[in-house]
């Protein structure tokens, strides 16, 4: 029982760690902040599946609920960084129309 709560607090360091690099994510550490939570997400992976070899599930679901929850805040943090990306690229794509119409018209006035 001591070791399971000792991998459920791993995880649980795990999960706030990876919340607290997605939520400094800027546009000056963003590559290296989503290779590094990919490293935590690949370590609480791993003790996830150690937990499930080493412990019958009604063991495991008396944790379950607040380690949903983290996870789900974490879902949620990717989500808001794809759209947030999503919402940049479709203001450049319209910027660079909006600057090849005035080329066009430039060019026509000619």
């Amino acid at each position: 029982m001591e070791e399971l709560i000792k991998n459920i607090d791993k995880i649980k360091f795990n999960l706030h760690k990876i919340l607290e690099i997605l939520n400094s994510l800027n546009s000056k550490n963003f590559y290296v902040a989503l290779e590094e939570s990919k490293c935590k997400i690949d370590e609480v992976n791993k003790i996830k599946e150690y937990l499930r070899q080493n412990f019958n599930k009604e063991e495991l679901l008396k944790y379950d609920e607040e380690l949903f929850i983290l996870a789900k805040q974490i879902v949620e943090t990717y989500d808001n960084i794809v759209r947030k990306k999503y919402q940049e690229k479709t203001a450049v794509a319209l910027e660079i129309g909006r600057l090849q119409n005035k080329k066009k018209l430039h060019n026509y006035r000619r």
